[in-house]
């Protein structure tokens, strides 16, 4: 089933989330997915979602692809190629949102104009998963956050109606606060 609003989305958007759906993900495939979607968003919006397992490193935050193997070689998205692959392409604006442990990390970065992430946890925070329906509480969140925008009735919109990164992030935070679980997002 596609999320509410996908009509609405890039391109890009939709080749990312469609790419998403995949029975594994390896390291290979998703950095081939991310340079597709770069290549396709050109001088537009990129948008790039990750849930899963974050890894602190000494190279900052990795996105561990399904072939990581902790025991071994580290495999995934490191945050920073991310960034840099971001800073080379022709896209206007990202924003990367991160539903995994440490995902703080990933605003510890150096970011360029136009650039923006919203991270389910602090840098030094595991993410909970008492969320409904197979989501994670913050993924829930930003599903009701952007699914509501179809009918106008978002409670993340900002005061133009506009569902925005920061307008986005204010709704899943403060809804997020007053939970007890001790996951705060940044």
């Amino acid at each position: 089933a596609s999320p509410v609003g996908i009509q609405n989305w890039t391109p890009a958007s939709r080749a990312v989330l469609s790419s998403a759906h995949q029975a594994v993900v390896s390291e290979a495939s998703i950095n081939r997915e991310i340079a597709k979607a770069l290549r396709a968003a050109r001088a537009g919006d990129f948008l790039f979602f990750f849930a899963g397992h974050g890894v602190p490193t000494q190279k900052g935050l990795l996105l561990a692809s399904a072939d990581d193997n902790p025991a071994g070689e580290r495999k995934g998205v490191y945050v920073r190629d991310l960034l840099e692959q971001v800073e080379s392409s022709d896209v206007t604006s990202a924003t990367i949102i991160l539903d995994c442990c440490y995902a703080g990390l990933a605003t510890q970065e150096t970011l360029s104009a136009g650039v923006c992430i919203l991270a389910s946890t602090g840098p030094d925070d595991l993410a909970r998963e008492p969320g409904m329906a197979g989501h994670s509480a913050f993924a829930q969140l930003l599903l009701e956050g952007l699914g509501a925008a179809v009918d106008g009735s978002s409670p993340s919109a900002d005061p133009l109606g506009q569902i925005t990164a920061l307008s986005l992030f204010s709704f899943i935070s403060t809804t997020m606060d007053l939970r007890s679980d001790g996951q705060n997002p940044v």
